[in-house]
């Protein structure tokens, strides 16, 4: 069994642990059948079910008990929750102080758990837990915990000076070093000096001798380079790797692809938009909760709960829609900047397929088409995306479906083409 690995938090609601529960199938075990357990008021209340991690979210024994513990779930905590897959398990659980909780993590692969943390530290809020209880001391002992604090501070202060000291000294000795070797170095180039004049005087009697030979071979190597100039400038060769070097150079030196922040600002409207339904659903539910709630004498009929779901609708179909739309601005970010790193690659490919092609032409040597066809695959073709659909759109498709409504008082009638659906 491997060891836990423990994180503390603040308590979560009930709605709170749910949406989290449901963020940790899908982004942790995306893809798993899953062990769930959700427990509340002491595990009186309780929730476990084996699932896929797509599933989880549109269950429908999942579905009823959030919606039988709706009324409570504004003043219960979860009293905790776990989710496992083999020998992985993530469990959320409410320590008996009202202040803190804790997430406890089982996982054998060094990989998993460094992934896991890394994603759950996204979705969770993690604290100090020291920090945490402090906040529950009494005055006396909260202030003791504070001057130990400060205490603690000035102690990492001096050891920042002491090393700050220590840099200074190191310093200090580089310069020395730096000094000594400078002055070395002048008096090797002082003896070297001396060491040249002694060596030009006894040369001096060979010197019209080499004089001589060294124009000869001057002239020699002047008419070797006209001559391999003027085969090169014959040459493609040059004049095409000259190309490639050139091509090859501009490529590397252009900056990476980024966006602007012009460009990112302009999601602000749907952005806001889209955390205005979402705000708006989720008083429009709690007011209608609330109001429930608060006069239980009263009778009420079925039509009484309608605005409840159709805030619910409105609010999940708004959170679908904000991760469907990032996940589709981060994927067009993502294809865009591989569009242009694949232009950059083809160039490149493009540029070296034509200087093979025509070296091989000039040696009369061509390649064979399989190859060049083989090479030259894919050049400069664009990459397939698919689009996000709203929720809206597939509502609105139903809807076109619907001939007729009839409601009655304790009936509503649905009239779809040639079928009929009561609830």
């Amino acid at each position: 069994m491997s060891e836990l690995i423990k994180f503390h938090l603040m308590p979560l609601s009930m709605n709170e642990a749910l949406e989290n529960s449901i963020s940790i199938s899908e982004q942790i075990f995306s893809g798993h059948i899953l062990n769930i357990q959700i427990e509340l008021l002491g595990g009186k209340i309780s929730y476990l079910e084996q699932l896929s991690s797509a599933q989880f979210r549109h269950s429908e024994k999942f579905k009823k008990f959030r919606d039988s513990v709706t009324t409570i779930a504004a003043i219960v905590d979860c009293l905790s929750f776990t989710l496992s897959f083999n020998s992985t398990s993530i469990k959320y659980i409410n320590e008996n102080s009202s202040v803190t909780a804790r997430i406890e993590i089982a996982c054998n692969k060094q990989e998993q758990l460094i992934d896991i943390i890394h994603k759950l530290d996204k979705i969770f809020k993690f604290v100090n837990r020291a920090a945490l209880r402090a906040e529950e001391l009494p005055k006396a002992q909260k202030e003791l915990f504070e001057y130990q604090t400060s205490i603690l501070s000035s102690l990492h202060t001096e050891v920042a000076k002491i090393s700050e000291f220590n840099l200074i000294q190191t310093k200090e000795h580089s310069d020395f070093l730096r000094r000594a070797t400078i002055e070395l170095e002048k008096r090797n180039a002082d003896k070297q000096q001396e060491i040249e004049i002694l060596l030009k005087e006894k040369s001096a009697s060979l010197d019209t001798e080499y004089q001589s030979k060294l124009a000869d071979l001057e002239k020699r190597d002047a008419e070797l380079k006209a001559r391999t100039a003027e085969a090169d400038a014959k040459d493609n060769m040059v004049a095409r790797r000259k190309l490639l070097a050139d091509i090859t150079k501009l490529i590397s030196d252009e900056p990476e692809y980024k966006i602007s922040e012009l460009t990112s600002q302009k999601r602000a409207t749907v952005r806001n938009v889209v955390y205005g339904s979402i705000g708006l659903s989720s008083t429009w539910i709690i007011w209608w909760v609330l109001k429930l709630m608060l006069w239980p004498d009263r009778t009420y009929q079925w039509i009484n709960y309608v605005p409840i779901p159709f805030g619910m609708a409105l609010l999940v179909t708004s959170i679908i829609y904000l991760i469907k739309w990032n996940d589709q601005w981060a994927r067009e970010h993502a294809l865009a900047e591989m569009r242009n790193k694949k232009m950059k690659q083809d160039i490149l490919r493009a540029s070296w397929l034509a200087e093979m092609f025509f070296e091989g032409k000039d040696k009369e040597r061509l390649l064979p088409e399989m190859l060049i066809s083989r090479f030259s695959e894919g050049l400069f073709t664009n990459i397939e995306t698919q689009s996000t659909e709203h929720p809206y759109e597939n509502m609105i498709d139903l809807l076109k479906k619907i001939s007729s409504v009839k409601i009655g008082k304790d009936t509503l009638e649905l009239n779809k083409e040639a079928s009929k659906e009561k609830s």
